[in-house]
């Protein structure tokens, strides 16, 4: 929508499961990404990609990091009430990233649990001094295509659709949204859309 070309980046999976965005801003990030991908792989089954805190902090330069999704350690921890240590935990990721490079992911699908987690996150960026960024969780790029997304999904976990439950996305928001959509979505929190594009930029 504002003349990108493409951002090249990667979901982590940390130890232990929680996941976390990592965007390439330069040719060393680029470089880091693939080793961070190698290492995600070794000595691991295959499709359980996982790195370790220690992993990660060492291969960071020329990223932005991003907090994750419901799933990553420091929505979980903001989400279960204890603002205190999601604080440390936010503290603890961007130390590991170059002055700057580390947000907090706020996530709206129309969902109960994500506008708490949100302010949740709010609250935990004012007290670290960290910025807010607006994603999207994409699965599909229009609206139309949930029903062939669950069928997918279905497929992956050898479910029917009356049997997949919380395997499948609870509603038709999981799709490529425009930038008009995006303001409106955060429209209260207007910092979290201009950093999206500063980092995109």
């Amino acid at each position: 929508a504002h003349g990108l070309k493409s951002i090249v980046g990667m979901e982590a999976t940390l130890v232990g499961g929680a996941h976390a965005v990592l965007l390439v801003r330069d040719r060393e990030g680029y470089a880091n990404i693939g080793r961070l991908s190698t290492e995600a792989h070794r000595d691991r089954p295959k499709g359980q990609p996982e790195l370790s805190r220690e992993v990660l902090a060492r291969h960071t330069t020329g990223l932005v990091g991003l907090s994750g999704c419901g799933l990553g350690e420091i929505p979980a921890v903001a989400l279960a009430g204890d603002p205190d240590r999601a604080t440390r935990l936010a503290g603890e990721y961007a130390e590991m990233f170059e002055q700057g490079c580390f947000f907090l992911e706020l996530q709206d699908h129309l969902q109960e649990e994500e506008r708490i987690t949100a302010n949740a996150l709010l609250e935990v960026a004012g007290r670290a001094g960290l910025g807010v960024v607006a994603t999207n969780d994409v699965h599909y790029h229009v609206p139309q295509r949930r029903r062939l997304q669950d069928i997918l999904t279905c497929i992956k976990h050898t479910e029917t659709l009356m049997t997949a439950g919380r395997k499948l996305r609870p509603n038709g928001e999981f799709y490529l949204k425009s930038a008009a959509a995006m303001e409106r979505l955060f429209r209260d929190v207007p910092e979290a859309i201009r950093n999206t594009l500063r980092i995109a930029r």
